[in-house]
């Protein structure tokens, strides 16, 4: 668990530090991602940091206001990882709603955002 903190505490700070703004590098936070499953493997806390990832995106960009394509593509990509990951361990039922939520926060976000999520969603739920 400890480790999962720490590569939270790197996505957070990377978007949403404490103090100041944060500097919204991609390349940093989603080598957290794929540093924290090279240490774990494929597992539940994976597809939790994976969802986290994509919901302090969101909050970045609520925060914000519209990002670029480039960062909305990486949010997307992230997105259907952890779907798939979420798919590949049978463990859909503990975060169908989390990513429902994510899709219902990006209702006002532009780039297609939404839509990409949503679909996204829908290929796995079926909703």
């Amino acid at each position: 668990m400890k480790w999962l903190t720490k590569h939270k505490l790197i996505i957070k700070d990377e978007f949403l530090p404490k103090r100041g703004f944060g500097d919204g590098r991609l390349a940093v936070a989603r080598k957290s991602v794929m540093d924290y499953k090279k240490l774990v493997g494929i597992s539940e806390t994976l597809v939790d940091l994976a969802f986290y990832y994509v919901e302090i995106g969101v909050q970045y960009t609520n925060t914000y206001g519209d990002i670029d394509e480039p960062f909305y593509n990486s949010m997307e990509s992230m997105f259907a990882q952890a779907m798939k990951w979420m798919k590949q361990l049978n463990v859909e039922s503990q975060f169908q709603q989390r990513a429902a939520k994510i899709c219902h926060d990006t209702d006002d976000i532009g780039w297609g955002f939404h839509d990409g999520l949503c679909e996204t969603y829908s290929d796995y739920f079926g909703d």
